[in-house]
């Protein structure tokens, strides 16, 4: 794959052309392959250097933005999660947004696990700190999906009960991600038992 994303093709086994990529196949093969453990940091970087060469576009800008998130890092993690938290950013809620798509990846459950805790407290402050629109697609994204324990649906439920009436948009938030918990850990449970 990465010779693909480098020289721009997917050619056979005799160097043939298949398929020509376009920037928004190469975009989405980095971020892929960003999110997995199969190459060191610094061969990614020399990749996402070496493919987006030229391209000074907003859609490079965050493409780069989400995969640096997703390096597998502790240190990177915390300064993600601290850019995306943050109501002082300097960067801009379509920046953040990127950053938010590369910070969870499956093969990096245990740098990604402690934010899952982090997500309930912050979500209070986040409603009351930030716009609309990035507080919903920052409930939304970084809901904790990839490993549900009951405390998470627990959590939701506090922080409802806490919101008053008259918060109705918050409220139907919180209740959606709750209902998004229970569906995702049914569905895990009932292929679990399918195995």
């Amino acid at each position: 794959m990465q010779a693909w994303l480098v020289n721009g093709a997917i050619r056979n086994g005799e160097g043939k052309e298949l398929y020509q990529l376009t920037a928004m196949h190469k975009r989405r093969g980095l971020k892929v392959l960003f999110q997995t453990n199969h190459l060191t940091t610094e061969a990614k970087k020399e990749l996402l250097t070496s493919v987006l060469q030229g391209d000074e576009s907003d859609l490079a800008r965050n493409t780069t933005l989400t995969c640096e998130a997703s390096i597998p890092d502790a240190a990177n993690k915390a300064a993600v999660w601290k850019e995306i938290t943050d109501p002082q950013s300097t960067l801009s809620a379509k920046q953040r947004q990127a950053q938010m798509a590369g910070f969870y990846a499956l093969d990096q459950l245990d740098l990604c696990r402690p934010y899952f805790a982090k997500y309930y407290e912050v979500l209070p402050q986040m409603e009351a700190q930030h716009g609309y629109k990035y507080f919903n697609f920052f409930a939304s994204a970084m809901l904790p999906t990839d490993e549900i324990d009951d405390s998470h649906i627990v959590a939701l439920a506090n922080i409802k009960s806490r919101v008053p009436d008259t918060n109705k948009v918050f409220m139907n938030l919180l209740q959606d991600n709750i209902e998004v918990l229970l569906r995702c850990k049914n569905v895990r449970a009932y292929s679990e038992e399918q195995d």
